[in-house]
């Protein structure tokens, strides 16, 4: 779907950009598997099957989107068990918020609980980039409100953090 073209095209694009002594010498190079010359490869598949992710051996593991996943449960029980615990092993599931509900929410809340000590949670907030602000009309000024006040001293916002927030709303 358009999704797994688009990750397979930001893939694409970070390998066509490495420097060649970083480069991975290729043997295949699909829009769903990459094999490389070292014995490993890189797949992508899209949650819009329960069954994708099964039968195969995986070391590292990135689910994106995981909240919006039609079929999450499904596709974690089945990846979960194609990755090994070994030295090395990685298992991404992000996601931006759907709200309280779902797998993903619950398993964020099963690590915060000390539920599940196999996962730890990285939470990267909106404000750290730098992309997301508008910039100010010449003598605008913003009023904040209650809530935006108390972000501003909470986050260390600034206005342009703050005009992006509120189109955003």
């Amino acid at each position: 779907d358009d999704a797994t073209q688009n990750l397979y095209r930001m893939v694409k694009r970070y390998r066509d950009n490495l420097p060649e002594a970083l480069k991975p010498k290729m043997l295949k190079d699909t829009q769903e598997k990459s094999i490389y010359a070292n014995d490993s490869d890189y797949s992508l598949g899209t949650a819009a099957s329960p069954d994708v992710g099964r039968s195969m051996t995986v070391q590292k593991f990135h689910g994106s989107e995981v909240a919006f996943w039609k079929y999450s449960d499904e596709i974690q029980t089945g990846v979960m068990q194609t990755i090994a615990d070994l030295p090395g092993t990685e298992i991404m599931f992000e996601s931006t918020a759907k709200g309280p509900i779902g797998m993903f929410h619950q398993g964020v809340m099963d690590v915060i609980k000390g539920v599940d000590k196999r996962f730890i949670n990285v939470f990267i907030p909106w404000f750290w980039t730098d992309r997301y602000r508008i910039p100010l009309e010449p003598g605008e000024k913003l009023v904040c409100d209650e809530e935006e006040a108390t972000l501003v001293e909470a986050y260390g916002l600034d206005d342009e953090q703050l005009k992006w927030r509120r189109w955003k709303i």
